[in-house]
């Protein structure tokens, strides 16, 4: 399980589009753990198949909640930055564009593509094809009651370091402030190396083992929610700033 965090979103992209053939080959792009560590994971794994072994990559994008439970993983960036807009009542005001890939979507084009005949040595991307602006997340949030102001991206963060936070929200704080989170949340859309990915083989594969990614929408996030306000973990429109 690889990520398409490989290729180090944020950073400025131009040329042809990153294929799932294609493997970045300098990983001082990687100025985070995580992606650095992903990237490291991979380039085993490939040189473990160069070598004889049977391996098949997948390459998830932005994973989201369940498409249908909502069950989702609290400490994942996107869900996280929800948390925070809600609970301060702001977001930034960013185009940035996401793809929102559901758990259930990634699971099923794996176990399916994984059993498939011909999958050894190939690599998948497994992503939702169709992106939504981080301001269009914003106004599904308030079409569910919370109210959310669009502030500067500086003013955002400065509302964050104000607010009495656990240490999980003060490190997100903390990416969100630092270089690699700015490029990330401030990339203008169609800016970047993850913008210009190519994933037709993956999605002729799919398309053939009759798995399809759920459309980004407002249900998504509704389900989403519902569920993470079932836990206690989210507070009910009602109880946030206003």
């Amino acid at each position: 399980m690889s990520s398409l965090a490989i290729f180090a979103p944020g950073r400025a992209g131009s040329g042809p589009p990153a294929n799932e053939n294609d493997f970045p080959s300098d990983p001082a792009e990687h100025d985070l753990g995580y992606t650095a560590s992903k990237w490291a994971a991979e380039r085993l794994v490939r040189q473990a198949g160069e070598r004889g072994l049977a391996v098949t990559v997948f390459r998830p994008g932005l994973i989201l909640a369940h498409s249908r439970t909502g069950v989702a993983n609290r400490s994942d960036l996107l869900t996280r930055l929800i948390r925070s807009w809600i609970l301060l009542g702001v977001a930034p005001d960013v185009e940035t564009a996401v793809d929102l890939t559901p758990v259930d979507f990634v699971s099923r084009a794996m176990v399916r593509l994984s059993l498939s005949p011909g999958s050894a040595g190939r690599t998948y991307h497994l992503r939702n094809r169709s992106t939504v602006p981080l301001g269009r997340l914003v106004e599904w949030l308030c079409d569910e009651g919370y109210r959310i102001r669009r502030v500067s991206y500086d003013d955002w963060l400065a509302a964050m370091a104000r607010h009495d936070s656990d240490e999980a929200s003060r490190l997100l704080q903390e990416f969100l402030a630092g270089p690699a989170g700015r490029r990330y949340l401030q990339a203008p859309p169609g800016s970047t190396l993850l913008d210009r990915l190519a994933d037709g083989s993956s999605a002729q594969a799919l398309e053939q083992g009759g798995i399809v990614c759920p459309e980004p929408g407002p249900e998504l996030l509704k389900v989403c929610l519902a569920h993470l306000r079932s836990t206690g973990w989210l507070p009910p429109p009602a109880a946030t700033p206003g």
